[in-house]
């Protein structure tokens, strides 16, 4: 059953970014307190603020509320990316837990962290660059608050952020827009992530594994995703995005049984002949 919430609004400026982005989000239960986002603003500081004139390939791992099975996924995809040529240093996880050894914690998910990353990649990343982003956990549906029982419902879909906040997709989308790299992609992995097929992501390439209306099961379609970039017949030969979706559709038992609904969405310049490498290359 969707929740009744209070919507916030937040307008973030950053120590070192400034911005005006006004954000909603939404207040959970919980009282946990997440630090700021220091340790991140400490490793942009020292990385070149401006972009380099050089093909780099970013990435941004997101952990969205996150239990073990999701970081064990978020593990896989750091190990994949690593594996297909990106660079530790251009790649940012951020996650609820914290510290952990089973891949390079970079900061809590929180939405100052994602203001602050965000900007910097709107200031470095250049339109030969590519930049991928993943996002694992949880989605939660919602019903303002004030509704009347007799009242047509409006069904509102959120991001999980950590304990204490959600996030509007139509918010998350203005962060990613802030950035315009050569090639993007952006993979949502978790409930009701289908509704971020209705925003206006046209710079990007978009995976979502639910309907805007339903629950992602399990953790079996993103894990066979990862996993086509190793299990290739030649080593050598390049794995599509495309490659590896349709790998992962026929691999995950709860799609086969039409509980899962991945839906892959090319930017408006590309068609299937040219869906591209992780590193935004041809495979052919």
């Amino acid at each position: 059953m969707p929740l009744t919430l209070r919507l916030v609004v937040l307008v973030l400026c950053s120590v070192t970014w400034s911005c005006s982005t006004v954000f909603s989000v939404l207040p959970t239960s919980a009282e946990i307190q997440y630090p700021q986002p220091v340790r991140l603003m400490r490793r942009l500081s020292a990385m070149p603020q401006v972009g380099n004139g050089k093909v780099d390939h970013f990435a941004v791992l997101i952990g969205a509320n996150t239990e073990l099975r999701h970081r064990g996924t978020l593990s896989l995809a750091y190990q994949v990316l690593i594996e297909e040529g990106y660079d530790r240093e251009e790649v940012f996880i951020l996650d609820t837990e914290g510290e952990t050894p089973v891949y390079p914690f970079t900061e809590f998910t929180t939405l100052a962290a994602l203001d602050l990353l965000f900007q910097y990649l709107a200031n470095v990343v250049e339109t030969h660059d590519t930049l991928l982003v993943y996002v694992t956990g949880h989605g939660m549906r919602y019903v303002p608050e004030g509704t009347a029982p007799d009242e047509e419902v409006t069904v509102i879909v959120t991001l999980v952020l950590n304990r204490n906040y959600m996030m509007l997709s139509s918010s998350f989308a203005i962060l990613l827009r802030r950035v315009h790299p050569g090639f993007g992609m952006v993979f949502f992995d978790q409930c009701f992530g289908g509704v971020f097929q209705q925003e206006a992501l046209d710079r990007y390439l978009l995976l979502t594994v639910s309907r805007a209306d339903d629950v992602s099961v399990g953790t079996g379609f993103p894990r066979a995703f990862w996993e086509a970039f190793r299990n290739r017949d030649r080593p050598d030969e390049p794995v599509s995005i495309l490659t590896a979706f349709r790998q992962a559709m026929e691999q995950d038992p709860k799609t086969r049984s039409g509980e899962n609904h991945p839906v892959l969405r090319l930017p408006h310049s590309m068609t299937s002949t040219m869906v591209p490498t992780l590193l935004g290359l041809d495979p052919d």
